[in-house]
């Protein structure tokens, strides 16, 4: 499949109905199945764009591909606590600074663009 105009516009339309989209537009630009994907695909992009080997980002791949997208949306939920958990861990006395609050603010985006853009497959699939 070609790259189109109609590729990058859906990509746009997609992205401005998540929470953050410079970053969704960014990534799945940057990707180049991005630019020849359809909506699912666009999920599927978004999950494994950051690392899979997050046991609930793999989960929610499974659940998606068995069209399972509520268990997918659940796991995905599950995946975006993460960042939240481990900043909290830090916080516990002795309280620190955390390292990882960049990496976490990055994760926890990526994912709710993945949460977001399933919620539009979901809607499809209604009847």
């Amino acid at each position: 499949m070609a790259i189109s105009n109609k590729n990058v516009a859906l990509i746009q339309q997609v992205c401005e109905k998540t929470h953050n989209y410079s970053l969704c537009v960014s990534s799945l630009k940057s990707d180049p199945r991005g630019l020849k994907a359809d909506l699912k695909d666009l999920v599927v992009i978004m999950i494994i764009e950051y690392d899979t080997s997050v046991g609930s980002l793999k989960d929610a791949i499974r659940a998606f591909e068995s069209n399972s997208y509520d268990e997918s949306y659940g796991q995905l939920t599950v995946a975006a606590s993460g960042p939240g958990n481990c900043e909290d861990t830090f916080a516990e006395p002795p309280a620190r600074k955390s390292p990882l609050t960049a990496v976490g603010a990055y994760f926890y985006s990526m994912v709710t663009i993945a949460e977001d853009i399933l919620s539009i497959v979901m809607k499809h699939k209604s009847p």
